[in-house]
């Protein structure tokens, strides 16, 4: 199974025996070992933007799916996304919590080879921003205890969310 992981090495046993007497009793047993490679995950982020059009001082989304592809399982897998300095951390019903730019989800004890893992971001754009959104891009990375074979898929960066200009509500 994909958790197992010990004993290591696995040993195993089959014995022959017969009603009639045998002349070599010595060969009736055989025993083979088999060695075990520590456990690999190949754990993987994909970002997502979610937001159509964004003006300054509004909120949008940014989706991080954590998979793990395998074969084993992976251990504290932890999603963490360092927002750029035009957005601000606004909430995240998923409980990733923000210190100062850096976001960082709940860790995943256990994560089964196959199972996938979804943490959605609210950020707010700075009201006072003045650009196209081209700017505002950043990488989410997930990382794990148990060793990776794969690493370059375990950063993805977003696509930058369109902004529309900035309005004034002026009465």
């Amino acid at each position: 199974p994909s958790n197992y992981t010990s004993p290591a090495p696995i040993t195993n046993t089959a014995t022959v025996t017969n009603t009639t007497t045998d002349p070599n009793s010595a060969n009736n047993t055989s025993t083979r070992t088999t060695d075990l490679a520590p456990p690999q995950s190949d754990i993987q982020i994909v970002k997502q933007v979610s937001a159509a059009a964004v003006t300054p001082g509004e909120t949008f989304t940014y989706t991080l799916q954590v998979k793990n592809n395998g074969p084993s399982d992976a251990v504290n897998v932890t999603a963490t996304d360092t927002l750029p300095p035009q957005v601000t951390f606004d909430t995240s019903a998923a409980g990733c919590t923000a210190a100062g730019p850096l976001v960082t989800c709940p860790t995943i004890a256990s994560m089964i080879a196959g199972a996938s893992a979804t943490f959605d971001i609210v950020v707010r754009l700075d009201p006072a921003y003045t650009g196209t959104g081209a700017d505002i891009l950043n990488s989410a990375s997930v990382t794990s205890d148990t060793t990776d074979p794969a690493l370059p898929n375990n950063t993805n960066p977003a696509g930058a969310p369109p902004v529309g200009p900035a309005g004034a509500d002026l009465t």
